[in-house]
């Protein structure tokens, strides 16, 4: 999910002249300085550190699966403060920063209690904050815990060359399993096709390198999904989509190279009115909403994907698509987690285990 407002050719190179000033400072500063302490890694004893219990259930539905899930879309909270601050400055809604209440060690112990056993967790790296630092260090202290991707920033002066890009995901060999969330119109991309430049030559470094490919598509790419669906069958592409995205489920039964991602249009996570296409939707206003309305959005959910899952039972996984701070709280956290298993606890018990996280361990090779 990406969702921005008030991109203006001004914003664009002042965010340029701000991060070209302080990405550099950055870059050293976090080789010296991760998160202010030593991390801990995936042990019985960093396990024992977490004190979040699992949040109890405030609904009643049944049945309920209780088994692993896997969270096949998050956008991770970034390293750079500076390009967090400009970019919210310029259009993004929020641009949380990897630290304090959102640390490594503290998201690893939210989704620990919410029994999610792997993230999938896009990584924004922009052309002049491209340290990996950060996910070095998670992936060596957090082993099998997250699922790295590389997210192209949305914004041509921000964007990595392909070169830099290839030596980036693939220095230190491993670290990165996808490239995205790639969107073809965000930020300064307007009506772009993958078959375009940037976006070509990323899907070409993820064939080379056996890399997911993880693309939000719009109605008007349906063509040229099919198309590339096609052309690069030794690719595998994760998609997901809003409300008008019921045609890529049209699409999986024809190419097995496709997984399909059901997130946060089935909580409303983004909003629940119009006035929210302009104006970003709060954590009190999405409590308030979820509890009123957790019954009807899981019948809801269950009537619209019961049947399209289990149709092609080995395509589709689960996600939250958190991006914004407060999506990582704990209450909201627990929220999305109940509502995650509530509807896998309406699909065919043969189906339920492969929805939670089984097809996600099959598209990332495990």
């Amino acid at each position: 999910m990406f969702n921005q407002r008030g991109f203006s050719l001004f914003g664009i190179f002042f965010l340029v002249a701000v991060v070209v000033v302080g990405g550099t400072a950055f870059y050293f500063a976090s080789r010296q300085k991760s998160s202010g302490k030593k991390l801990v890694g995936v042990t019985k004893q960093s396990r024992e550190q977490c004190d979040l219990k699992p949040k109890p259930r405030e609904f009643s539905l049944a049945p309920y699966y209780s088994g692993p899930l896997v969270d096949a879309h998050v956008h991770m909270p970034i390293a750079s403060r500076i390009v967090a601050t400009v970019a919210k400055q310029f259009g993004f809604e929020d641009m949380p920063v990897l630290e304090g209440e959102l640390s490594p060690q503290n998201l690893f112990c939210l989704f620990e209690s919410e029994g999610i056993k792997q993230t999938i967790g896009f990584h924004m790296l922009s052309k002049f904050s491209p340290s990996t630092g950060h996910i070095e260090q998670m992936a060596k202290n957090y082993p099998g815990k997250f699922a790295h991707f590389y997210l192209p920033p949305p914004i041509h002066e921000l964007l990595i060359s392909p070169a830099e890009t290839e030596a980036i995901i693939t220095q230190p060999q491993g670290l990165f399993r996808g490239i995205g969330e790639i969107s073809f119109e965000k930020g300064t991309f307007t009506r772009a096709s993958p078959f375009d430049q940037p976006f070509s030559d990323l899907i070409e470094i993820a064939r080379k390198h056996k890399l997911v490919v993880m693309i939000h598509p719009a109605a008007s790419h349906q063509d040229e999904i099919k198309k590339l669906a096609t052309q690069f069958p030794d690719v595998t592409f994760l998609l997901h989509g809003g409300q008008e995205q019921e045609w890529i489920a049209g699409l999986l039964a024809s190419h097995r190279n496709l997984y399909y991602s059901l997130d946060a249009n089935m909580t409303s996570l983004y909003g629940f009115e119009r006035r929210h296409d302009s104006e970003p939707i709060t954590k009190e206003q999405w409590l308030a909403f979820i509890r009123q309305n957790f019954d009807k959005k899981v019948q809801e959910a269950t009537s619209k994907w019961k049947a399209k899952i289990e149709a092609n039972p080995d395509q589709y996984v689960w996600g939250t698509d958190r991006w914004y701070g407060w999506q990582f709280d704990y209450e909201v956290g627990g929220l999305l987690e109940e509502f995650a298993r509530s509807l896998v606890g309406k699909l065919d018990p043969a189906v339920q285990q492969k929805f939670a996280y089984q097809n996600a361990e099959r598209l990332l090779g495990q």
